[in-house]
């Protein structure tokens, strides 16, 4: 069983929760995300390790990674760890608002807006992914 840094998985937390939902973590979702690593005991090859490393320190890429990440490995532990997060956020009553549909001006255009942003992450993200 791999040693747990509690600094880096409070780093991985907060991060992955601003790119999930664009609003900082409460510690209580902090340390939910903290017992399902250690319990579930996700290992990231060394190549992995510096993947989420690079992500971390450079938050604004972790779409493009996790994009590219979808179509080339989707079982990656990087991508099981924001998976983790995303059910953590999604099942706490705080965050719900970010989860339940809301009325939209225009839901067809905000979808399209969506649809591109999502298909210019994935391609800059397989581009960048090969250098990370």
């Amino acid at each position: 069983m791999q040693t747990v840094d509690e600094a880096q998985l409070t780093r991985e937390a907060i991060a992955f929760t601003r790119y999930l939902i664009s609003e900082d973590v409460d510690a209580q979702s902090i340390e939910l995300y903290s017992k399902a690593q250690q319990k579930l005991n996700i290992t990231l090859s060394e190549n992995e390790d510096q993947r989420l490393n690079f992500m971390l320190n450079h938050a604004f890429i972790i779409g493009m990674i996790d994009g590219a990440l979808a179509l080339q490995s989707p079982q990656s532990g990087i991508r099981k760890k924001i998976y983790i997060m995303l059910a953590i956020l999604e099942s706490d009553p705080n965050y719900a608002k970010h989860f339940l549909p809301q009325e939209q001006r225009s839901p067809f255009l905000q979808l399209i807006g969506l649809g591109i942003k999502a298909a210019f992450n994935t391609l800059t993200g397989l581009i960048l992914l090969p250098w990370i």
